[in-house]
Order: structure tokens, then sequence, then C-alpha cells
């Protein structure tokens, strides 16, 4: 697209994201997103940085779309399908830039984001998270989609 993930738009079905320590590292604790920055329930820019996991539900469920991702240059848009608890989103604020991307181009911060579903991060050393413990002869499934549609 432009190198620059800031102008586009993000919406992310979670009302709660997980604070984390100086080092990203999950606290404990949950902060209602309304009314602040973390606040994507409507579609909103990607204009600040963000290495947080969203909190779409306590435990897996059934597959359903959690987040969507719209870019207005080149009119298409990514849905995000899983089962899992948690969505990491990061902004690749962090990237050691430049660096060397597709066709030539230097990419610099903000040159891409992640959408990570996956379960609440540090969970072991918080009880009130979504266990991530797996026994001996227990099974695990999750499942996700990336879906690109052009409009």
């Amino acid at each position: 697209d432009r190198g620059d993930i800031r102008d586009h738009t993000l919406r992310i079905d979670a009302d709660r994201v997980l604070l984390a320590d100086e080092t990203d590292l999950a606290t404990g604790e949950t902060l209602d997103v309304r009314g602040t920055g973390y606040d994507f329930t409507r579609a909103q820019p990607v204009s600040d940085p963000f290495d947080n996991n969203f909190c779409l539900a306590q435990q897996r469920r059934a597959p359903q779309t959690v987040a969507q991702l719209a870019s207005p240059h080149s009119r298409v848009t990514m849905d995000v399908i899983t089962s899992e608890p948690g969505l990491q989103l990061y902004t690749g604020h962090k990237l050691n830039a430049p660096v060397a991307g597709l066709n030539g181009r230097i990419d610099k911060p903000f040159a891409g984001l992640c959408l990570e579903p996956q379960m609440w991060p540090n969970a072991p050393d918080n009880p009130s998270f979504p266990s991530i413990v797996l026994r001996p002869g227990e099974r695990s499934q999750q499942i996700s989609c990336f879906k690109f549609t052009n409009t």
C-alpha cells in the first residue's frame, strides 16, 4: 500500500484490553475500552502505537468475526475470524528501522501491523484469565481465518 498503516481503519469486537507493564507483560488487570484510545468497537484509524491483547471472550468459542481492518487506498478489507478469546494488536512501532521491504521499499515503524488471535498472555500467572493449561491426554484446537475482500 503506502508503507504506513496509520490511516487504516480497524474495528475490534472487544470491550476490554489487558494492561501491561513496562516490559509489555500482562499485569492481570483489564481496562474497559469505552471512551479510551483502545476503543475500536467502531472502526477507527490505527494512529497510535499498540502492543496489547484485546479481550474478546473468557474462553474459546465457535469461530466468529472479531475484527476488520480496512485500507482507504487499496480498498482491501481483512476480516479476522477466530475461536480464540484474545486478539493481540501490534502496530510495528518498535520496528528497528529502516528495514528493506518488498520491491526495494524501505520500511519504517508503522509499515505494517499484526492481528494475532491467541489465548490471553501471561495466563499462568493470572488465575482470572482463561486457562491455557493442557493436561496429559487433553487436546487443544483453535481456528483462525483471515478473509480478504476488495470493495
